[in-house]
């Protein structure tokens, strides 16, 4: 190894601070043994609800490798989306992951983003149709004016 450096790495790494911005989904997972046919009807072998959705997947995996805090920055029904948000957070905070600085967004028509996943037993392949139920994205206004001062002043 002559003209390279072997030195161990040193244990100590700093600790970062990590806000994922994006969409938090409540997951169904029907597991049927085969693909229906069109205009069909199936039982499902197995129904599991998750909490998805890319950001808050990341965040849960980020939370577990120790490189620092992770936070979870999105909206949600303010309407509590008959218990899915409640569902969404704490199994993110279960994970450690901050969830505080998300928009409560107003609406009777809003509901908890949601993919139905359909998940066939003999091919292993998989269907996601997602709905944002009437959801928006974060908007900038919000995100500049309570997320981004605050975090900020939290990790200078």
């Amino acid at each position: 190894d002559a003209g390279h450096d072997t030195a161990p790495m040193s244990d100590s790494r700093a600790k970062c601070h990590f806000a994922l911005v994006g969409g938090v989904y409540i997951d169904e997972i029907h597991e049927v043994a085969a693909y229906p046919s069109e205009d069909s009807a199936i039982r499902a072998a197995s129904v599991q609800r998750r909490r998805g959705g890319n950001v808050g997947n990341s965040a849960a995996v980020l939370s577990q490798l120790d490189a620092g805090s992770v936070e979870w920055v999105g909206v949600v029904p303010a309407n509590g989306g008959d218990g899915a948000v409640a569902f969404a957070l704490d199994s993110l905070h279960a994970y450690n992951v901050r969830t505080e600085r998300h928009e409560r967004v107003q609406g009777e028509a809003i509901g908890m983003p949601t993919s139905m996943i359909l998940s066939s037993r003999a091919t292993g392949s998989r269907t996601i149709v997602s709905s944002r139920r009437g959801l928006r994205e974060l908007c900038a206004e919000y995100f500049s004016r309570e997320v981004l001062p605050a975090f900020v002043r939290e990790h200078p």
